[in-house]
């Protein structure tokens, strides 16, 4: 099937997209910085909800509210990124420092740089 852009093709999209890249993913290589927005975009996706709402949820983000630091390499893949999202299964990573309760008994599907991704299933 022919991919579809994402919902979230507004300029203020994409700058939460490029925000939440640099805070997680600014040091990552660029699969990492993909996954890190697709991670937020399906979660959002998932939940009927925005992206704004899934970056306040609590103990999801933390950087969130702290920076809004936009790095240009992290502008651009967001813009491309949303016109043809690839990874529509990863809901959640960590960095390979944490051990989240919730990760023990999941699936990895990627393990890129210094993340972990995972599909949760709701």
């Amino acid at each position: 099937p022919l991919l579809r852009a994402s919902r979230f093709t507004k300029t203020s999209d994409i700058r939460l997209l490029a925000m939440t890249c640099t805070a997680e993913a600014e040091s990552e290589p660029k699969i990492g910085k993909i996954l890190v927005m697709a991670t937020l975009i399906n979660r959002a996706e998932n939940n009927g909800t925005t992206l704004l709402t899934e970056l306040r949820r609590p103990h999801q983000f933390p950087w969130w509210g702290r920076t809004r630091r936009i790095i240009p390499e992290c502008e651009s893949l967001a813009r491309s990124y949303v016109l043809t999202p690839t990874f529509r299964r990863v809901t959640h990573f960590h960095h390979r420092r944490i051990r989240p309760v919730w990760a023990r008994h999941t699936r990895v599907l990627y393990a890129v740089g210094q993340h972990i991704f995972y599909q949760i299933e709701r």
